[in-house]
């Protein structure tokens, strides 16, 4: 996960990666915090996720902060607030798609933590271990595959479907090298 906060300089603000994904979820047309978190769910959260619990403070903060305008939303029983990009939060948007900063990137894979750890155990252990990674990254790679990539429509951005693309051989070469990496533990 990465862990930025980024000032804009055309608005001067702070915004923290929950505000980042929910600027851009708004831009792309999800409209309330269900629609936001629905989305969310199918496509970011492979790689930048962010809960309820996140994106419905958020979105209050950016309409405080003057980047999102809402409106009531007359659909359903219950009070729904639809939200819009104000021409701030376009611009807070773009200087951070067109900010060069390096992005920190955090991985945290817990076993691979019982990898590196693995000397303590005998060897059938260790491979047991590679095995699991190797079979988590396959089922990865096909959850993206048969669920994520259906989701995309015809006309999407091809930026989304490189995305996507991107996952899916991150997943299917990490399987490939725990298999590579069984045949250095293997006796």
């Amino acid at each position: 996960m990465w862990s930025t906060v980024v000032r804009l300089p055309t608005v001067g603000r702070l915004l923290n990666n929950t505000a980042i994904l929910v600027l851009g979820m708004v831009a792309a047309g999800q409209r309330n915090g269900y629609e936001i978190q629905h989305t969310v769910e199918r496509s970011t959260r492979h790689f930048w996720t962010a809960s309820p619990g996140g994106i419905y403070p958020e979105l209050r903060r950016l309409e405080q902060a003057g980047l999102l305008r809402s409106t009531d939303d007359p659909r359903g029983a219950a009070r729904r607030l639809s939200y819009e990009l104000t021409s701030d939060g376009s611009a807070a948007l773009r200087d951070w798609l067109a900010d060069e900063h390096d992005a920190l990137f955090e991985m945290r894979h817990e076993d691979l933590l019982r990898l590196f750890f693995a000397s303590e155990l005998a060897i059938d252990d260790q491979l047991r271990i590679l095995e699991r990674i190797a079979l988590a990254h396959e089922r990865k790679a096909h959850d993206l595959e048969s669920v994520t990539a259906p989701w995309i429509p015809d006309d999407a951005p091809e930026s989304k479907r490189l995305v996507l693309d991107y996952g899916i051989a991150l997943h299917r070469s990490a399987a490939a090298w725990c298999r590579q990496a069984a045949t250095r533990l293997a006796p």
